[in-house]
């Protein structure tokens, strides 16, 4: 049974990601999630070359995570920097913003946005239309499913966490790649090859067929997106449980546009950090729902595994103590059969189901 709406997305998120799960320890019964600061920072080192990568997600709407940014980037001391933005990023970023809000209206007026914004060069042949009519009517199901505020494009604008990293990066002389933006060209010639495009059929997926849990965790994001501002959406909702959620509901509604979307995105840019990127020390500044994808990939390549916490319930059971424990005899059930003279069934202990804490049975 799903959890009230803001209980649920606050503090017992039970959706998508659960061996990746951000949970703490337990404190009064409860599992608090970490902070949107502490889930958007990874710190990965080979045991074996001593190398070095920090992953730094961002969101791109927040100024005191953007400051946070910043810190982090000088006290790691990278030797390269990746920055996901387009080459004229750093062109049209120059001069000192106090907020967001300042850099984002600057990008406006320079020009930046209306190139990220602008529509695929298209020929207007046949196969054109086709593809401007189902990005178009892609565009409207998403909006309309998930009743996205007016401003979610401002997740996709670099922000003034990339413009810092660039700062450093050019003010320290260190090796700067520009990753190129989400929504770029080569993305949407991705889509436009893509033959599985249909936009119709998640909208009969969403209504019809999806999992109960995540319909309704799909409505609390709903009713959010009303009551909050995406600004303050970012800085409190989107920790790492919350962005793995919105990839996997991604994947589930469309499989195939994520795996251009998001997918192609990561696997070019951690090939971007392995054979371009140089030094011990490497910093990589992401859209947020980027981090998952080069992590994994970065560890697969170093031969490089984690630990995850446990999620059948049994994985941390101290079995020969438990074994041991059902080998003797229940002493207490002796003592009362001998005080109330009636026999007892059996002397034998007796075990309850083990569960280490309530997780997912859908993800």
């Amino acid at each position: 049974m799903a959890l009230s709406s803001f209980k649920r997305l606050h503090y017992s998120h039970y959706g998508a990601v659960i061996r990746d799960s951000t949970h703490l320890a337990k404190r009064d019964g409860v599992l608090p999630p970490r902070t949107v600061e502490q889930s958007t920072v990874t710190h990965l080192v080979d045991p074996n070359s001593k190398e070095e990568l920090l992953i730094l997600g961002t969101s791109n709407l927040s100024t005191k995570l953007a400051h946070r940014v910043k810190e982090l980037t000088e006290q790691f001391k990278p030797q390269s920097v990746l920055v996901q933005a387009g080459s004229d990023f750093p062109n049209h970023s120059r001069g000192n913003f106090a907020s967001v809000e300042e850099l984002h209206k600057h990008l406006e007026t320079s020009g930046y946005l209306e190139k990220l914004q602008e529509a695929p060069q298209l020929r207007w042949g046949l196969r054109d239309m086709i593809f401007w009519y189902r990005l178009n009517l892609m565009r409207f199901c998403i909006h309309t499913v998930m009743r996205t505020p007016e401003e979610w494009w401002r997740l996709f604008t670099p922000g003034l966490d990339m413009k810092f990293a660039v700062d450093y990066a050019m003010q320290n002389n260190l090796e700067l790649i520009m990753a190129g933006d989400d929504f770029d060209g080569e993305m949407y010639i991705g889509l436009k090859q893509e033959k599985n495009f249909d936009a119709i059929f998640p909208l009969w997926k969403y209504w019809m067929t999806i999992c109960e849990a995540w319909y309704l965790e799909a409505r609390d994001w709903q009713k959010i997106f009303r009551s909050h501002s995406v600004k303050s959406i970012a800085e409190t909702y989107l920790d790492k449980d919350q962005v793995a959620w919105w990839v996997r509901f991604f994947e589930k509604m469309l499989p195939d546009q994520k795996k251009v979307v998001i997918d192609a995105k990561d696997e070019d840019m951690f090939r971007t950090i392995e054979r371009r990127m140089t030094g011990q020390r490497k910093l990589a500044v992401v859209n947020q729902w980027h981090m998952e994808g080069i992590e994994k990939l970065w560890r697969m390549n170093h031969g490089i595994s984690v630990k995850r916490p446990a999620t059948s319930g049994t994985e941390d059971l101290p079995l020969e103590v438990i074994q041991a424990y059902m080998r003797g005899i229940d002493k207490d059930r002796a003592r009362v059969e001998e005080i109330t003279g009636d026999p007892m069934a059996t002397h034998s202990r007796q075990i309850v189901p083990y569960n280490e804490e309530n997780r997912s049975h859908y993800g």
